[in-house]
């Protein structure tokens, strides 16, 4: 290799001499190719235009109905059957679903983290507990969050998160009777009577209501407590829960929860006499109830169930509350101004503290 370079170098050599003598007598002048050797031939690819994808419009995200899965083990906390709305009363972005327990032990402090998105960026997140606090496997539980005026966003995120609790709830509660009627053109009222089954003293026991559109997405959600504050084993108290929008109402779900009570509620505080009379389209209880124990009672009420012929409940209401000395008598008075037609038997019962 090295000499035929050496010859090729050569031979360049004598080839410009003799130009140079050329020149020098006259003659038209030669040019010698230059030669640079760079290596072995190599293609250069034609570069091929990349084609730049036309951006895609985000679709307006449309909610699904989740069907109702069945607990599996570490199947974790699932935020199901979401969406938003705007309040038609108040204003404001609500975001309204429910929380369902895939796990295989009690999960409490239940929080539904709702967070909105510009263009894939977070602009807004807020945290909105459950309305129930804690759930066995399998359950589930509504939330629904009020977002006020949020800034301009795109799409959102609902995740769920909540913890592991070795203690049971008490919910030990049967559902006797309900039934749901228009209260006004933009209120549903939902009207039941619950027996408590825990063979203990309870308070405060709240109803949750988880009221679903025709397509199975949560569209309002209430609670309310039974009317009666302190139930004894065995005990029926009627409750009353409200949702706006009948229209778009389909179907509900109650899940009910209670505490322990020290004590059991008072049994010394009666209805002696009561009065029932229709005035135009009102139906009007009236009556007389006394303290018949032996130290003065506050927040006494009168509580009225109305029942059809089947013994299913029809509406219930109460009286305002008052004070009555130990051995006093006070009047009572309920007003149903309407929903009441179809009942056949009424129940007072008597609370106070």
């Amino acid at each position: 290799m090295r000499r035929w370079t050496v010859i090729l170098l050569a031979a360049i050599l004598i080839g410009l001499v003799w130009v140079g003598l050329a020149a020098g007598q006259g003659g038209p002048p030669v040019f010698m190719p230059l030669i640079i050797d760079s290596g072995p031939d190599q293609a250069t690819p034609t570069p091929t235009r990349t084609t730049a994808a036309t951006a895609t419009p985000t679709a307006t995200a449309t909610r699904t109905p989740t069907p109702t899965p069945t607990a599996t083990p570490g199947g974790g906390l699932a935020v199901e059957n979401y969406q938003t709305y705007v309040d038609g009363v108040a204003g404001g972005l609500h975001v309204a679903g429910e929380i369902f327990n895939g796990e295989q032990t009690n999960m409490s402090l239940l929080r539904a983290n709702i967070t909105l998105l510009q263009d894939g960026q977070p602009v807004y997140n807020q945290t909105q507990p459950s309305l129930v606090f804690s759930l066995r496997p399998g359950e589930r539980a509504p939330f629904d969050a009020s977002l006020g005026t949020p800034p301009n966003y795109t799409t959102y995120t609902v995740d769920a998160s909540g913890q592991a609790t070795a203690t049971d709830p008490i919910d030990q509660f049967a559902i006797l009777s309900q039934r749901t009627f228009t209260e006004t053109t933009n209120t549903l009222s939902l009207v039941g009577e619950l027996r408590n089954d825990t063979g203990s003293n309870v308070i405060f026991v709240t109803v949750t209501g988880t009221f679903y559109q025709a397509d199975g997405l949560v569209w309002r959600a209430g609670q309310t407590y039974t009317m009666l504050n302190k139930l004894a084993p065995g005990q029926r108290s009627p409750f009353k829960l409200t949702a706006y929008g009948p229209q778009q109402i389909a179907s509900e779900a109650l899940l009910v929860r209670g505490l322990n009570a020290p004590t059991p509620p008072r049994s010394d505080l009666t209805v002696v006499s009561s009065n029932v009379a229709v005035q135009g389209t009102i139906l009007l209880i009236t009556g007389q109830m006394r303290n018949d124990g032996a130290t003065s009672a506050s927040n006494v009420q009168v509580v009225a169930s109305l029942y059809d012929g089947a013994n299913q409940i029809v509406n219930a209401a109460t009286s305002g509350t008052s004070t009555l000395a130990a051995g006093a008598t006070g009047p009572f008075s309920i007003t149903f101004p309407a929903n009441w037609q179809g009942y056949t038997t009424i129940d007072l019962q008597v609370q106070g503290s």
